[in-house]
């Protein structure tokens, strides 16, 4: 009798759509659906992180004249230097940085004058991973690896490439690890929309799916703070370093507290069974 009665219910289930089991039997909006939407939206924030990240990094310093006699009295004959002078054409040593010289990889790098188009590599590297991880992670992400899974990964990838960027001898391996990074982040903010709006009811997906760009807005006005009390008064590495911890903590979380989308273990695995736990 108990076997024909669950026969009949994994029946009903199966008449049903995922979006009408949702509300029948987890309902619209609960709680335990609100700690997964705001889990999974920490995603976006630290998506938004990494891709902004380099206007505080990459970004050339302020600098003033220097104050020090030795070398103004040196360059006093020939040169003179003024706020209106530009650095390319002044004699090195007659102005300095207003802030540690290794607080932006322009100033620790040198990279002034004829080294200048080398600052603008980093962030090509960057979109250019991204587009690459759009083409080969995207697909993955719904076929064999499942939304979860690929969101673990991403954010696996930005800690490493983070942590790793810090350790940057030059200008072309830091660009290059901002390549990777690129690739790991591109596809986190499609994997953080499904698993978070999913596993709600059709009428709050609207409202959850701006969740994600708060999340987003989040993060990006977190780094102003997080570039002050790091790149100034340590180093651009520091906020490398700093920046590429909670992504890791975040995807040891994601494994065991996240559900996995319910349409892609229906259609991709074809687990029924799973997909309506």
């Amino acid at each position: 009798m108990e076997s024909k009665e669950e026969s009949g219910i994994e029946q009903q289930h199966m008449r049903l759509s995922v979006d009408e089991i949702i509300e029948k039997y987890v309902g619209g909006f609960g709680g335990a659906q609100l700690f997964q939407v705001l889990v999974v939206s920490l995603g976006w924030g630290f998506d938004a992180q990494n891709t902004f990240l380099p206007i505080f990094t990459d970004a050339q310093p302020s600098w003033r004249c220097s104050t020090s006699p030795h070398f103004l009295e040196m360059t006093a004959q020939t040169q003179t230097c003024t706020p209106q002078s530009s650095l390319c054409d002044m004699d090195p040593h007659l102005w300095e940085w207003n802030a540690p010289k290794n607080a932006s990889i322009i100033s620790e790098w040198d990279l002034l004058c004829a080294n200048s188009f080398k600052a603008g590599i980093p962030q090509f590297f960057f979109f250019t991973g991204a587009l690459l991880g759009c083409i080969m992670l995207g697909p993955l992400a719904d076929s064999s690896i499942g939304r979860k899974r690929m969101l673990f990964l991403s954010s696996l990838i930005l800690s490493v490439t983070g942590f790793l960027t810090a350790l940057s001898p030059n200008i072309w391996i830091y660009s290059l690890l901002r390549a990777f990074c690129g690739f790991g982040r591109a596809p986190v903010s499609t994997c953080c929309l499904v698993l978070s709006t999913e596993i709600v009811g059709r009428k709050w997906r609207g409202l959850i799916g701006f969740l994600g760009f708060f999340a987003c807005t989040l993060g990006f006005l977190s780094l102003p703070t997080l570039a002050y009390l790091t790149r100034l008064h340590f180093s651009w590495r520091s906020t490398y370093i700093y920046l590429s911890i909670p992504p890791l903590a975040y995807s040891l979380f994601l494994l065991p507290f996240v559900w996995e989308s319910p349409r892609w273990l229906l259609l991709r695995r074809g687990n029924s069974n799973e997909a309506l736990q």
